[in-house]
C-alpha cells in the first residue's frame, strides 16, 4: 500500500503520505489502510 500511494501521489514527504493513508483509512473507511496508517513517520521511511 505505501508504494503504492507513494507512487500515484509522486513521492511526497513521510508526514504527507501518512496523511494520505490515516484519510483513507478514517474517513474513506479503506480497511486495507489501516495497518499502515498507524505506523509512525520515521519507519515510513525506514521502509
Amino acid at each position: 500500500m505505501l508504494a503504492r500511494t507513494d507512487e500515484l501521489h509522486e513521492w511526497l514527504s513521510g508526514p504527507a503520505t501518512k496523511k494520505i493513508m490515516e484519510r483513507e483509512y478514517e474517513v474513506y473507511g479503506h480497511a486495507e489502510f489501516g495497518n499502515i496508517s498507524r505506523i509512525s513517520i520515521a519507519h515510513l521511511y525506514n521502509l
